[in-house]
């Protein structure tokens, strides 16, 4: 028997790049309204194809929809009256065959509001032999970064969705056994929009698995720059989802240290820039420590405004002197 797990990663618009099925695919989910949380239950589904527009249909007295949609399909269109339309690119990644069904819960502004920022979903579904004691992790492999961005252990048989929203670009997905063996790798491209996915590991493909050298943990191990706004010691959620990275790392790698030095750029007083650079890796020391990392792994330092720029450079330049380095030893 297989378990079935799904999980979202979607939205934004961006050139159609829909590898074909030949087949149709389930999608189910509702129209909410973004700030009440109500179903809207009066909201119609549209397919969007070269050609135009065709109605799937519209949800039932509940508020919620379940369809079929083409493996053509360019884009889903929500239209509620007295709302804003929601429009979604869609796109397929690799085979997806017509057992696939795939949950989307669109959030829909009114007109006398401000339209809804559309995002980036990955849109998941696994069919994983029950028995199997897996770690499933996804690692983003652009060219302006490289770093482990999330993983789980045996999240398909807890729940059978599982929300991803992240960027578009280029990812790597693993499944691991306990014994580090790599029992499914793909690589591929996210695209702005809805991406459906669907992963499938067979008996055979576990019994032909092999130990991987781990690239990401090779990529961990490069010193890392984290950036703050002025005169702030605050972590941005870019910094937050690098340190989530490097916590796992470092829960990985009991072996492993890490030594925080905090920065600053060298605007203002220099006692004051000193403290701020302290407060800056004590933060993220303290970061590392809620994620679960050993006090006994961390090593913290600051040096304030020294080895960097001055008040007479660039603001791009200040800019990047107002970080927490981060050394793997």
């Amino acid at each position: 028997m297989y378990s079935c797990f799904l999980s979202l990663i979607a939205l934004f618009s961006a050139p159609q790049q829909t590898t074909q099925v030949n087949n149709t695919v389930g999608i189910y989910g509702s129209c909410r309204d973004n700030t009440t949380k109500d179903f809207l239950k009066n909201s119609a589904v549209y397919a969007g194809f070269k050609t135009g527009k065709q109605l799937l249909g519209q949800c039932d007295a509940t508020g919620k929809w379940d369809f079929r949609i083409p493996d053509s399909t360019q884009y889903l269109s929500f239209e509620v009256k007295g709302y804003h339309t929601v429009t979604y690119p869609i796109h397929f990644v690799g085979k997806v065959s017509s057992a696939a069904k795939f949950p989307l819960f669109v959030e829909m502004s009114e007109k006398d509001s401000l339209p809804l920022a559309v995002g980036t979903w990955h849109i998941y579904r696994f069919a994983v032999i029950d028995s199997l004691d897996l770690e499933h992790r996804w690692d983003i492999v652009n060219t302006t970064r490289y770093g482990m961005f999330y993983t789980n252990k045996n999240y398909y048989k807890r729940s059978p969705v599982i929300t991803l929203p992240y960027e578009e670009g280029k990812y790597v997905y693993r499944a691991f056994t306990k014994t580090g063996k790599v029992v499914l790798k793909r690589e591929f491209t996210i695209l702005p929009g809805v991406n459906f996915l669907e992963m499938t590991i067979q008996d055979n493909e576990v019994k032909d698995a092999v130990v991987e050298l781990d690239e990401s943990r090779i990529k961990s191990l490069k010193p890392k720059s984290l950036y703050f706004k002025q005169s702030s010691h605050d972590l941005t959620a870019q910094t937050k989802m690098e340190l989530d990275s490097v916590a796992r790392f470092l829960t990985n790698e009991k072996d492993r240290k890490a030594l925080i030095t905090g920065y600053t750029d060298g605007v203002g007083e220099r006692s004051k820039n000193m403290i701020l650079s302290e407060y800056r890796a004590k933060r993220v020391k303290s970061y590392l420590l809620e994620k679960g990392v050993s006090p006994q792994q961390l090593e913290i330092e600051w040096k304030g405004s020294s080895e960097t720029a001055t008040s007479s450079d660039s603001e791009e330049v200040k800019s990047k002197n107002r970080r927490v380095r981060i050394i793997f030893l």
